[in-house]
Order: structure tokens, then C-alpha cells, then sequence
């Protein structure tokens, strides 16, 4: 399952700092389940390898800010709908995508999340 809240802090410090970052800013651990996840999805071609690096990549930091928002979440006492809705879809998000043996898939994770609350929203109205 995900990852430590120590290590979604941390990422989540970097990225509230507004430093720009990139595949060879991401820590050991991370960068290893992207490096996984995209030779098992392409382990012939090495352009489509890159091009997955870089897309888990930036979903990655996608998912720290959703991690971040939902360790908020679960903190507060009373949590408005859309902060329970928000951190419901987020669970199911992970639970969905996150992968066996440690692999998950963030751009799908991030996907998920997204069409969950639009969906969620079109329902309020």
C-alpha cells in the first residue's frame, strides 16, 4: 500500500515550496515503483519507457498533494461533504490502481481521482 505519511509530508513540504522538480528530484523509493511500472508495461521499447517515467513522474507529485489533502482530511473532526467525498474517491483511487508487489500506477491513480470528483460534484448539483 501507499507509502509513508512521513515520506508524503516530506514531498508534499518540496512541492508547497513551489520548487520546480523532475524525475531525478523524486526519492529512491518512488522512483523505483515509476522505473518498475513502466519496464513491466514496456519492456521492449525503451522511447515508450522514458515517456512513461515522465508521465508517472508528474502524476506522482499529483498524487503527494491528493495524499497531503486526505491526511488533512482525516484529521479533522468534522470534514465538509466534499472533504469526506474527496478523501472516499481518493481511498478507492489507490486501492483500485495502486498495484501488486508495491506498483502503482499514479497517472491512473490521479485520473480516477479527478473523474471521481467531477462526478461527485455533478451530483450536488
Amino acid at each position: 500500500m501507499p507509502w509513508s505519511t512521513v515520506h508524503v509530508a516530506v514531498a508534499a513540504l518540496y512541492v508547497l515550496s513551489g520548487a520546480m522538480v523532475n524525475e531525478a528530484e523524486i526519492a529512491d523509493e518512488p522512483r523505483r515503483a515509476i522505473q518498475t511500472f513502466c519496464a513491466d508495461e514496456w519492456p521492449t521499447d525503451f522511447r515508450m519507457q522514458a515517456y512513461c517515467q515522465k508521465r508517472q513522474s508528474a502524476a506522482y507529485w499529483e498524487w503527494v498533494d491528493a495524499a497531503t489533502i486526505v491526511e488533512r482530511v482525516d484529521k479533522m473532526a468534522a470534514p465538509s461533504p466534499y472533504e469526506a467525498a474527496f478523501a472516499t474517491a481518493y481511498d478507492g483511487c489507490v486501492k483500485d490502481w495502486w498495484g501488486p508487489d508495491n506498483r502503482p500506477d499514479f497517472r491512473m491513480i490521479v485520473y480516477c481521482l479527478t473523474k471521481q470528483m467531477a462526478a461527485y460534484e455533478q451530483l450536488m448539483k
